[in-house]
C-alpha cells in the first residue's frame, strides 16, 4: 500500500525522536545494515530529483498568520466553526531549484501566497482526496491524513479507517443520515451485521464492502472471536472528549443486539427507523432501545437480562466517575476493561469489568468551570422529599466540595447530555441500579455514603498550643460552623462522634513494636478528614464495579443457570473493550494524578505504535516490499523520563516520598 516514493513525505513535525523500528534491522552485521541503509538515502535522494517537478500539486506547512477574526487563509477554505489555523495548505510547484534543494510553491488558497521550501516540507497530493480507508493512498503523509479526515467529517462522514485501525472525529451531536435516521439506530445495526452462516460456507456474508463505522469494528471482532475461537480486544484511546465513553457504549449495543437474537426484521423499515430516531439525544437514547430501561417489563427485556445488565452499568460509572472539565462535559476520570463472554453459539453468557485509577483529587478539588463527580449533584438535586430527609441533605450551596469552585452553578453540562439535568439523571442511576440488582435498601446504603462525603468536606477543627506537640499545637474539635456537618457524617456512617472527633485528631505510628499515639494540629486533621472523605468515595466505587459483576454472576446463575464462574473455563470466549482515561494537559491545575493518566495513555500508545508497525512489517514482507526506510515517531524517550529505573521520575518521587511531606 505504500509506494516506494513515498517515504519522501514522512514529513518531521514532530519534536519527538524518529527511529527505524527495531524489527526492521534483520542483518545481524552492523556494518551491513549501514550500508543498506546507505543505498536506500540515494535511492530516495534520486527520486526526489525526478518527482519534484514544476507543476506538482502539493501540501506544505501554512505559512499564513491569521488575525484575531480567525480571518486570512482559513475562511478561503473552511469556516471557522470547523477549524482554527490549518498546518497544511494546497499548493503548486513553481520552481525546483536542484542546486539548493529549495522549492518555490504557489499556494492555490486566497491570499495566494508565494514560499519557498526544503524538500523535506514538500507532501505530493493524492488525486483523490476521500477515501474510506486511508492505506490505499499514493502518498500517504500527515498532509494527507488530515485532509482526508477533514474532507468526510465535513459531509458527515466521522469514521475513517486506516488499515486495522478505526479514526473517529467526534462531532458533539448525533449524527443522521439523509432520511433523518440515527447511524446508531438499529437499521444501521442490521446493515453492519455479517451473515455467520454465509461466511463459514465460504460465500459472501460480511461488511466490509460498508463504509467505515464502528459498528464494523465490533461486528468484526465478534466475527473473528466466532470463526477464529481467540477472544479478541477493541482498544480506545484518545483525548479527553474524542468521544471514547459513546464509542464504549456503541460497541456494547452492538454485540449485545447481535447475541440477543433480537429480531432485525423490522431494523430494516426506513419508516419505523426514521421513527426511533426522532426523539433520540444520543447513541443509547429513546424508550424503543431494546436494552434501555424503558419503564416497563417486556418479553425483550426479561430474555436479555444479562445483556441490560451490561448496558445498565454504564449509567452508574458515569455517574460516580464522569465529570465536566474544561474539555469535556462527560469525562471518564476513571479506565475500564469490560470482558462480554460468549457460549459456543455465540450468546452472552456473562460479563465482567476492571476499572483503573480513579481521580481522587477531583472529589475535593476542580478548576474554575469544572465540576466533580456527577452523583454528587445528582443526590443532591434528584433526591425526593422523603429521600433529602433521610440523608439531611441541603442544598448544594452548603457543600464546600461543590461550591468552592462554583461548580454547582455550572449548566448544561449533565451527565445525560445538555438537554438533560441532574434531577433527570439521578431517575436513570436509580433504574440502573435496579437492573444490576441493587435494593432499595443498598441504594439507600450508597447514598448515605455519599452524603456523608458531602458533609466531611465542610469539616474544620480548632487547636490550642501544646507544647508536646512537634508544630506547637494541637487540634481539638470541630469549628462551632461546621459541627453540624460532622454530626450528621458520623450519623450517616453509624459511628460514634467522639471516637470519630478522635480517629481523626490524632494518628498512630507504629515501628519495630513499638507503638505511639502522635497528635495532630488542626491543617493536619483538616487534610486526615479530606483524605479520609476521597478515599472513602474511590472505595465506593470500586464497591459499585463489584457489585455490578455480582449481579451479573448471579443473573447468569438464576436466569441462564450457568455457571457463575464463567471466567474459569477456557471454553468460554470473550470481546474485550478497553476505555482508558484521556489524556489532558491543563493551563494550571496539573497534579500527579493527571500525570499517572497521561503516562497511562502514553505506555498505551507506545503499544499501539510498536504493534501496528509489526502488523505492518509482516504485509510488507509477505508483498516484497521494500520497508527497511519507514520511519515513525517513537515516544519511548518520555516513557524513560517519567519510568526508566534508576532516573525516571516516578523512581524519584518514590525515593523522595520516604521523607515525607512531599504534595503534588
Amino acid at each position: 500500500p505504500i509506494s516506494n516514493s513515498s517515504p519522501l513525505f514522512y514529513g518531521d513535525r514532530h519534536t519527538r525522536k524518529k527511529t527505524t523500528h527495531p524489527q526492521m534491522s534483520r542483518s545481524p552485521k552492523k556494518k551491513t545494515a549501514k550500508k543498506k541503509e546507505t543505498s536506500t538515502v540515494l535511492r530516495r535522494n534520486s527520486l526526489a530529483a525526478q518527482f519534484l517537478q514544476k507543476g506538482l500539486e502539493v501540501w506544505i506547512p501554512n505559512p499564513i498568520d491569521e488575525d484575531a477574526n480567525g480571518t486570512n487563509y482559513r475562511n478561503s477554505f473552511v469556516t471557522g466553526e470547523h477549524s482554527t489555523k490549518p498546518l497544511f495548505i494546497p499548493g503548486v510547484i513553481a520552481e525546483v531549484n536542484a542546486s539548493s534543494g529549495q522549492i518555490r510553491v504557489e499556494s492555490t488558497c486566497l491570499p495566494s501566497k508565494s514560499k519557498v521550501v526544503k524538500s523535506t516540507e514538500v507532501y505530493a497530493r493524492n488525486r483523490k482526496a476521500d477515501l474510506n480507508d486511508m492505506v490505499y493512498f499514493s502518498y500517504l503523509h500527515e498532509a494527507a491524513v488530515l485532509n482526508n479526515i477533514m474532507t468526510r467529517y465535513l459531509r458527515k462522514q466521522i469514521y475513517t479507517r486506516a488499515g486495522e485501525i478505526l479514526i473517529v472525529m467526534n462531532p458533539y451531536k448525533l449524527i443522521r443520515d439523509k432520511n433523518d435516521i440515527s447511524i446508531y439506530d438499529p437499521f444501521y445495526m442490521a446493515q453492519y451485521r455479517s451473515n455467520l452462516k454465509s461466511i463459514r460456507a465460504g460465500l459472501p456474508g460480511g461488511t466490509g464492502h460498508l463504509p467505515p463505522h464502528v459498528f464494523s469494528i465490533a461486528d468484526q471482532a465478534y466475527l473473528r472471536m466466532q470463526t477464529d475461537r481467540l477472544s479478541q480486544s477493541v482498544v480506545i484511546s484518545g483525548e479527553s472528549g474524542a468521544g471514547k465513553t459513546e464509542t464504549t457504549k456503541q460497541i456494547m449495543q452492538f454485540v449485545a443486539n447481535i447475541s440477543s437474537g433480537v429480531s432485525s426484521s423490522s431494523a430494516g423499515n426506513v419508516k419505523a427507523a426514521k421513527a426511533r430516531s426522532k426523539g433520540r439525544r444520543g447513541s443509547l437514547g429513546g424508550p424503543d432501545n431494546q436494552f434501555e430501561v424503558s419503564g416497563n417489563d417486556n418479553a425483550a427485556n426479561k430474555d436479555a437480562l444479562i445483556e441490560r445488565q451490561l448496558l445498565q452499568s454504564n449509567p452508574i460509572l458515569e455517574a460516580f466517575g464522569n465529570a465536566k472539565t474544561l474539555r469535556n462535559n462527560n469525562s471518564s476520570r476513571f479506565g475500564k476493561y469490560l470482558k462480554i463472554f460468549f457460549s459456543s453459539e455465540g450468546k452472552i453468557i456473562g460479563g465482567s469489568m476492571s476499572h483503573y485509577l480513579l481521580e481522587k483529587s477531583r472529589v475535593f478539588s476542580q478548576l474554575q468551570g469544572e465540576r466533580t463527580y456527577h452523583f454528587f449533584y445528582q443526590l443532591v438535586k434528584g433526591t425526593s422529599s422523603t429521600q433529602k430527609k433521610e440523608l439531611a441533605l441541603e442544598a448544594p450551596s452548603a457543600y464546600r466540595f461543590i461550591s468552592d469552585s462554583n461548580s454547582h452553578t455550572i449548566q448544561d453540562a449533565y451527565m445525560g447530555g445538555g438537554s438533560s439535568s441532574d434531577e433527570n439523571d439521578f431517575k436513570t442511576v436509580e433504574n440502573a441500579m435496579e437492573v444490576i440488582g441493587l435494593s432499595k435498601a443498598d441504594q439507600l446504603e450508597i447514598f448515605r455514603v455519599v452524603a456523608a462525603v458531602l458533609n466531611l468536606g465542610n469539616v474544620r477543627f480548632d487547636q490550642v498550643e501544646d507544647s508536646n506537640s512537634t508544630t506547637g499545637y494541637r487540634a481539638t474539635t470541630t469549628k462551632a460552623n461546621c459541627s453540624g456537618n460532622f454530626e450528621k457524617a458520623a450519623r450517616l456512617l453509624s459511628v460514634n462522634k467522639d471516637d470519630f472527633v478522635e480517629a481523626c485528631v490524632q494518628r498512630v505510628v507504629e515501628s519495630h513494636g513499638d507503638r505511639r499515639v502522635m497528635v495532630s494540629d488542626a491543617p493536619a486533621a483538616n487534610l486526615a478528614v479530606q483524605t479520609l472523605a476521597s478515599t472513602m468515595y474511590v472505595n465506593l466505587f470500586g464497591l459499585l464495579v463489584h457489585r455490578i459483576n455480582k449481579g451479573i454472576r448471579k443473573s447468569v446463575q438464576e436466569v441462564l443457570g450457568l455457571d457463575p464462574d464463567f471466567e474459569q473455563n477456557p471454553n468460554n470466549l470473550f470481546v474485550g473493550i478497553l476505555d482508558i482515561f484521556g489524556f489532558e494537559v491543563f493551563d494550571q491545575g496539573n497534579g500527579f494524578e493527571q500525570l499517572l493518566i497521561n503516562y497511562a495513555n502514553e505506555r498505551l500508545h507506545h503499544f499501539f505504535i510498536k504493534h501496528f508497525f509489526k502488523m505492518e512489517e509482516i504485509k510488507y514482507e509477505k508483498e516484497g516490499i521494500d520497508y527497511s526506510a519507514i520511519t515513525f515517531t517513537d515516544n519511548q524517550l518520555v516513557l524513560d523520563v517519567i519510568g526508566k529505573r534508576p532516573n525516571g521520575l516516578f523512581h524519584q518521587i518514590s525515593n523522595a516520598s520516604l521523607f515525607g511531606k512531599l504534595t503534588d
